[in-house]
């Protein structure tokens, strides 16, 4: 019976690694989240106490010189603004709350391209293509990742896509370190906001469930390789499960509705987060 036993323990095992591979990425976000919520509360209350400074990233960029910033949008097509009128992509949105947030002009630079995926922004961003944007830049929005996952998916299918997923992941991580490196390289005093990738699965689609899971271990890259002070724009808050009336008719993209509030999420975490 000896064997019996052995086996019982290998399956015991075996759940517990699948359980730490699926549930640890959801831990370290939380951590991370965690930590910048207590700062979140240590800035409401040193609002209160007037005879302490708080440095926020809101503050930081109200204390510029300049008479006017500059807002870049990097990446796909989230950024672009598919699925809304010309103005009202979140770039266009979130630069003009944020101008009358901080009483200042707020010029939008998108450069987002529909169907973009990390492996092209990094070939295009260290050939240099986004120097002069870069190094004008006073904000840098950055969504980009989405599309390295779609595109196995519509050539290959979710069980291939869900194979591949560890390669994909890697590659992700490193292209994902080496743009936002040579950003801070070019311009370190540039606030850099980059998005959490949501889930636009409707909770009815056999998928959602896996794709819940996944999602996690997608987005914990962002903390682990954000390390020049970006700010991790929790777009997952906005659009989920519970607020799939933000999306765009493709089921894929936000609508106008939903680029707004992503908009007003980034403002809010830029206003309460210290610096």
């Amino acid at each position: 019976m000896k064997w019996l036993k052995y086996f019982f323990v290998a399956i015991i095992l075996v759940a517990v690694s699948i359980a730490v591979w699926l549930y640890y990425p959801q831990y370290e976000i939380y951590k991370a989240k965690k930590e910048k919520t207590v700062a979140v509360t240590n800035v409401q209350a040193d609002k209160q106490d007037q005879s302490k400074p708080v440095n926020t990233y809101l503050t930081e960029l109200a204390k510029s010189k300049k008479e006017k910033l500059v807002h870049v949008g990097l990446g796909d097509s989230v950024m672009k603004g598919y699925g809304a009128d010309v103005g009202e992509s979140y770039v266009d949105v979130f630069s003009k709350e944020l101008s009358s947030k901080i009483d200042k002009e707020v010029v939008p630079v998108n450069r987002g391209i529909n169907g973009h995926t990390s492996v092209q922004l990094r070939e295009e961003v260290l050939a240099h293509q986004y120097d002069e944007d870069l190094k004008n830049a006073d904000i840098i929005s950055l969504n980009i990742g989405g599309n390295d996952i779609l595109k196995i998916v519509k050539s290959k299918g979710y069980s291939e896509a869900f194979k591949e997923f560890s390669e994909l992941r890697s590659s992700y991580k490193n292209n994902m370190k080496d743009i936002l490196d040579y950003i801070h390289e070019q311009n370190p005093q540039a606030t850099v906001v980059v998005f959490e990738l949501y889930n636009p699965v409707k909770t009815t689609e056999s998928y959602y469930s896996l794709a819940e899971k996944l999602l996690p271990k997608w987005n914990v890259i962002l903390y682990e390789v954000a390390n020049h002070d970006e700010l991790i724009a929790e777009t997952t808050k906005t659009i989920n499960d519970h607020h799939l009336e933000y999306l765009s008719p493709d089921g894929v993209r936000p609508n106008e509705e939903g680029y707004k509030h992503v908009a007003e999420e980034v403002l809010n975490q830029i206003e309460h987060t210290v610096k």
